[in-house]
């Protein structure tokens, strides 16, 4: 999948969807891309989530982000698999931004990193720790 500034690609061997975000874009084009790439899965609560902004231009707003849960709560139903979410930024005001935010997920264990392959290997290892990691917690 892929739209303007924004491209999804599925793995489904190992079960997570990358997101990769370019410029500026707004709440509902990040909603919008969430829900087409979801809505072509089976399990989509079983899919782990990256959001590589690393060439992000705006910010995230705690509006969008509120939204991004009631989404995610409409696709999953009642079903909360243990999800792990992990952001690739090298920006220290996102990362800061990112752990304010991440108490809003529950659900969710929660990690940035530098890099997308550092992202990807703690996505796939059944330890939660990686070196690069930035914890966020809920783990």
């Amino acid at each position: 999948m892929s739209r303007s500034g924004i491209s999804a690609v599925v793995n489904p061997a190992d079960r997570y969807i990358i997101f990769k975000f370019r410029g500026v874009l707004s709440g509902k084009d990040m909603l919008d891309a969430t829900a087409e790439a979801y809505a072509g899965l089976d399990e989509p609560w079983m899919y782990n989530r990256i959001y590589d902004l690393r060439s992000f231009i705006n910010v995230v707003h705690v509006e969008d982000l509120k939204a991004l849960i009631r989404q995610w709560e409409d696709i999953v139903g009642r079903r909360h698999a243990p999800m792990r979410f992990a952001m690739v930024t090298d920006d220290p005001v996102r990362l800061g931004r990112a752990k304010a935010y991440a108490p809003m997920f529950p659900y969710l264990d929660v990690g940035v990193f530098p890099t997308l392959a550092a992202a990807i290997a703690w996505l796939k290892e059944e330890n939660v720790d990686h070196p690069e990691r930035e914890g966020l917690g809920h783990a």
